[in-house]
């Protein structure tokens, strides 16, 4: 840092010193110096597609999005082989509300870029992250679930987020046999997840695997032994699939020792009705 400060004093105009500073004020959260510092090599050398990569990089973190829509689009004209120029220009079109966003103009402009980057993890996450989230936004799951799957071997300790979201949008799109197979990964991973647990004994129960169903809830159950849902969900399947009263009663008891809510007492009614039929 010494010796770029001595060049600076030395000659004001040195854009490498400038960028330099320009990168030292944005470590140290001073990003309205960064910018003017930056810009003034901007002026300095016009045709550095570089600088106004990162000038619109910056502008776009201080949500200055129409300076760096501009600063951006003349990066990339200065160079169309930019990628990180093109997924940043996507992340203005997107959080900028002055900016129409075509989600489809968004994709192909992410591709590029990506293409561009294949090896690059940061840009690989920061575009699959974008792509997926607007196609959720425009209820488009099946394209969602595409790009977080895409993006699953870019993710280290953030597999489980993912898995979560992908089987959150199976679910949505009613494909329950790969939300179960998705959420039954999220176990794998995690297996003291006690909403995972719930929502793959739901997932069980749904399709009509109904011992595979009672083993989750009763699993629930150990992690959490006051879950008076899962108490009442295998009081449920005990009455109404297997007519075993006594054990459906019995887990009825234990939920009302824990909360006597009116739906609790509603199933012990319902039971005791199965005892007169």
């Amino acid at each position: 840092m010494f010796f770029f400060l001595l060049n600076y004093k030395k000659d004001t105009n040195n854009v490498n010193c400038l960028l330099y500073l320009a990168k030292s004020f944005e470590k140290l959260n001073e990003h309205p110096k960064a910018i003017i510092t930056v810009k003034k090599a901007c002026m300095l050398d016009p045709e550095n597609g570089n600088l106004f990569y990162y000038l619109g990089k910056l502008l776009y973190k201080n949500n200055i999005y129409d300076s760096a829509l501009e600063k951006l689009s003349k990066a990339i004209k200065l160079n169309p082989l930019d990628g990180k120029s093109l997924i940043y220009l996507s992340l203005c079109k997107v959080k900028n509300p002055n900016t129409k966003c075509d989600i489809d103009e968004i994709k192909h402009i992410v591709d590029k870029g990506l293409n561009l980057l294949s090896n690059d993890i940061k840009f690989q996450r920061l575009g699959r992250f974008l792509i997926a989230e607007e196609m959720e936004k425009e209820n488009r799951f099946n394209e969602a679930i595409e790009a977080y799957e895409r993006i699953f071997k870019y993710l280290g300790n953030d597999q489980l987020a993912v898995l979560n979201k992908i089987g959150q949008l199976y679910l949505k799109t009613k494909d329950f046999s790969n939300a179960l197979s998705t959420y039954l990964k999220v176990f794998q991973l995690d297996q003291k997840n006690n909403e995972v647990v719930l929502q793959i004994a739901v997932l069980f129960s749904f399709m009509g695997k109904f011992n595979d169903s009672l083993k989750f809830f009763k699993y629930s159950i150990e992690i959490d032994p006051m879950n008076s849902h899962s108490l009442v969900m295998i009081s449920r399947i005990y009455r109404d699939k297997y007519r075993m009263l006594e054990s459906a009663l019995e887990h009825l008891q234990k939920a009302l020792s824990f909360h006597r809510s009116p739906l609790i007492m509603y199933e012990v009614y319902l039971s005791d009705c199965f005892n007169f039929l």
